[in-house]
């Protein structure tokens, strides 16, 4: 009887070994993940803000029903270790601001902007948590899945362009057309964080800043004469939260996203001739 206990209790950790191994260097074989998902963009600029004083508006500032509007954004990341990875990203959404507010540092002006955005960017990303899979003999029996909950946590910064096109209101009329467009480079930086849904799947969220180099993204900025009304003299930024799934997808022997074609080998046997189906992998 000793000896039967013995030779279980020698599988189960040959097997608990195998297992956190295998789970150790997955990544390897799922170098990509493709996420999308959506959320909100706050912007901070000269419309909407709390203060004429840069440094005393801070470094963010919220104001829900003022400066926050939707966004949408889908990317691509390639692992480059376990460490390391870099991202590309694209944002669609709608920047918005206004000063329609006793609470602003100037309610009197009235004005108003609304604009349409699109953002594409590439970013570097060091993963400060790494994703443990614990797989013990009690998780196996049902033991609570939260003693072994761990979120894998990143840090990223990243350049990209940003640009906007939308209207302009002022019922002061100060020679600011209604229309405009807009692009500007941009450096950002930001945290995320993903939890594992499935074998291949997670549910992730990410807070970004960004910062525009330029003060023309709502259409408002101190001119050259520096008669610009009461505008700043700051540049404009925006930040957005969003919640995306996120696929892994198995990489083939160049190193490349592998798209396997289902159903083709099928096909082929049988001779039928059909539209071919493919899926991530």
């Amino acid at each position: 009887m000793k000896n039967i206990f013995r030779n279980i209790s020698l599988i189960i950790v040959i097997l608990l070994i195998f297992d956190c191994s295998v789970n150790a260097q997955s990544w390897k074989s799922r170098r990509y993940e493709f996420f999308y998902g959506g959320g909100i963009v706050n912007f901070n600029g000269d419309i909407g803000a709390v203060s004429s004083d840069a440094f005393a508006n801070g470094l963010v500032w919220v104001k829900f029903f003022q400066t926050i509007s939707p966004t949408t954004n889908i990317g691509m990341r390639y692992k480059i270790n376990s460490m390391h990875s870099v991202t590309t990203t694209l944002f669609l959404g709608q920047l918005y601001a206004t000063d329609h507010s006793k609470k602003g540092w100037a309610p009197q002006r009235a004005e108003t902007f609304n604009s349409f955005y699109s953002e594409f960017g590439a970013r570097y990303e060091l993963n400060v948590l790494k994703e443990k899979r614990k797989r013990t003999v009690y998780r196996q029996f049902g033991e609570n899945p939260l003693k072994n909950l761990n979120l894998p946590t990143y840090l990223y910064v990243g350049v990209a362009g940003l640009y906007n096109t939308g209207k302009f209101s002022s019922p002061k009329n100060e020679n600011y057309s209604n229309k405009y467009s807009n692009f500007a480079p941009v450096v950002y930086g930001g945290i995320g964080s993903k939890y594992r849904i499935s074998r291949k799947s997670f549910i992730g969220a990410e807070l970004k800043i960004n910062l525009a180099i330029n003060d023309k993204v709502d259409y408002a900025w101190q001119d050259k004469e520096g008669s610009g009304a009461a505008y700043g003299k700051w540049y404009d930024s925006y930040h957005s939260f969003t919640i995306n799934y996120i696929h892994q997808i198995r990489s083939n022997r160049n190193g490349l996203p592998n798209f396997r074609r289902r159903g083709a080998s099928s096909n082929s046997k049988s001779g039928a001739k059909g539209p071919a189906k493919y899926k991530l992998r």
